[in-house]
């Protein structure tokens, strides 16, 4: 049995980083159910 979600928690301040995680979710076929971004605004 293999999660069908993901949460994804990054700090990007140039907000390469919640790219690349967005993709490699979307690559693997996993739905993302939660963001958490540390990023000070």
């Amino acid at each position: 049995m293999q999660p069908e979600k993901t949460s994804l928690i990054y700090f990007s301040p140039t907000s390469t980083t919640q790219l690349i995680l967005k993709e490699i979710a979307k690559g693997i076929g996993k739905e993302i159910s939660l963001i958490i971004d540390i990023t000070s605004p």
